[in-house]
């Protein structure tokens, strides 16, 4: 399947009137929960203004994929009634629950990561865990994708 194909397979969903209040109400559940862990003023005083402003950008990214992600999700479990396997549900949690651990910063303010006593790991990392936020991104883009590419596919 080509780009411009997903692109407009992606297009067709939200044609649906139930589609974008299912993008919009998900993708701002992921966002409260990332930026609820986020402490901007520490992150930028601390590590930097870069660092800061990409941590917003990544996680404005994760946000919004996530909300179409789960759109996608929703529309191929309420349309298509299928549920080839559990292969889509998967790929889309494990995206999800990568990207909400290490919400924040685990240097320097309260995260999931911090709870979970996993933070002093991400410390070590050169862009102190924000390495896995962009492989949170590219496990939800592969999962838009393998979502997008198997949507209107049905087992029976």
């Amino acid at each position: 399947m080509k780009f411009k194909d997903r692109i407009e397979t992606v297009k067709s969903i939200y044609k649906h009137k139930d589609s974008l209040p299912v993008t919009i109400i998900a993708g701002l559940l992921m966002a409260s929960v990332l930026f609820y862990f986020t402490h901007f003023e520490q992150i930028y005083w601390n590590i930097g203004k870069i660092y800061a402003y990409s941590q917003v950008v990544i996680q404005i990214l994760l946000s919004v994929l996530f909300g179409i992600n789960i759109a996608l999700l929703w529309y191929k479990l309420k349309f298509a009634a299928s549920v080839n396997s559990g292969k889509e549900i998967g790929s889309t949690t494990v995206a999800s629950v990568i990207s909400i651990i290490v919400s924040g910063c685990p240097a320097c303010g309260i995260t999931i990561a911090y709870y979970l006593g996993i933070a002093s790991i991400f410390t070590i990392l050169p862009l102190y865990g924000l390495e896995l936020k962009m492989i949170g991104i590219l496990l939800i883009l592969y999962s838009t994708n393998m979502l997008v590419e198997k949507l209107h596919a049905c087992k029976i």
